[in-house]
């Protein structure tokens, strides 16, 4: 139906699937000249999204070797696109995610973490891009960078992912584990209550500064106390003060929200 987006090594269409009349995502990622480190990324996340089955969770269809030798990934189409997309559309007009939405949308990305992590799977990848819209809800996709622990204690020490929401042990060189997806999930919360990335700066080292140091601007009182003490929570620079997403769950600001 569409290219609906291309990187250096594949493209993702829309698709329709004529046996089901259902529409698709499919994800195609070329193997020719492509860096090792690609094609494991790649078969990486369809090794992952197999294991994978949670309502906040991208749902994946298949996986296979197409006949040109590209590898295609085919997922369910979220049609409200990407939280990024949402979030930069409210702030040209001025606004932010409401309240009530934003205590739906965090509970939802935590039972999504918390679900993952019981699989010892790490994302690594946690940003608004990588979050998708549809109806109403809030998925959790792009795998690539998922790295699927072996032991639930085990650390990984590769840093990788997105330096907007790297925590600060990865750049410290710290061993980290599933709380820098927690940290990366406050940053994705400060976006929606700011409109804008906690750890915005004109360059790289000025990010990790002040990543490291903690530094970010305050979030805005138009909402709750208990809203913004459970974010700050989730940008604890300490690793081991910082909550898990079971313990997230659990806390009694969030406990109403978390739907049966």
């Amino acid at each position: 139906l569409d290219l609906i987006g291309k990187g250096t090594y594949g493209k993702v269409y829309k698709v329709r699937s004529r046996a089901e009349d259902e529409i698709y995502v499919v994800k195609k990622v070329h193997f020719d000249g492509v860096p090792q480190s690609e094609a494991e990324a790649a078969l990486r996340e369809g090794q992952v999204l197999s294991l994978l089955r949670h309502p906040h969770v991208v749902p994946y269809k298949e996986f296979f070797k197409h006949t040109d030798g590209d590898l295609c990934l085919v997922m369910a189409y979220c049609e409200g696109g990407d939280l990024f997309r949402y979030i930069r559309d409210l702030r040209k007009h001025g606004k932010t995610v409401p309240e009530s939405q934003v205590w739906q949308w965090l509970v939802q990305l935590l039972l999504s973490l918390s679900y993952i992590h019981t699989k010892r799977i790490l994302h690594r990848d946690v940003k608004t891009q990588n979050i998708f819209l549809s109806q109403g809800k809030v998925l959790l996709g792009d795998f690539g960078l998922a790295k699927q622990l072996q032991r639930t204690f085990e650390m990984a020490r590769t840093p990788i992912g997105t330096p907007y929401y790297m925590a600060p042990e990865i750049f410290e060189e710290q061993p980290y584990s599933f709380k820098s997806d927690v940290w990366a999930l406050g940053c994705v919360m400060y976006e929606m209550m700011t409109g804008k990335a906690a750890f915005a700066a004109d360059n790289l080292s000025r990010v990790v500064l002040r990543v490291i140091r903690g530094q970010y601007d305050p979030l805005p009182e138009s909402y709750s106390a208990s809203l913004r003490a459970v974010v700050t929570s989730m940008l604890c620079r300490d690793v081991n003060s910082r909550p898990d997403a079971n313990q997230l769950l659990t806390v009694p600001p969030v406990v109403p929200h978390v739907q049966v």
